[in-house]
């Protein structure tokens, strides 16, 4: 499964602190594209700072396959 943290059609930044209840150390913690690949029953922990707009979270188990899709509105 791929989730997505879109915004205007692009991944959005987060910085994922930690995955499966690990939390990285602070040294592999880095900004990046809102997106990861993850089997079923995974976890995943991010940040994210939003700006005013408007953002789409899309989970995908194939690239024409969305099983999950929400609008977020940030103000």
């Amino acid at each position: 499964m791929r989730v997505t943290l879109l915004r205007d059609r692009a991944p959005a930044t987060w910085r994922v602190t930690a995955t499966d209840g690990y939390t990285h150390p602070a040294a592999e913690q880095r900004d990046g594209p809102a997106t990861s690949s993850m089997g079923v029953g995974t976890t995943l922990d991010a940040q994210v700072i939003l700006t005013p707009g408007e953002y789409r979270l899309v989970m995908t188990v194939s690239p024409k396959d969305t099983v999950y899709q929400r609008t977020l509105r940030a103000e």
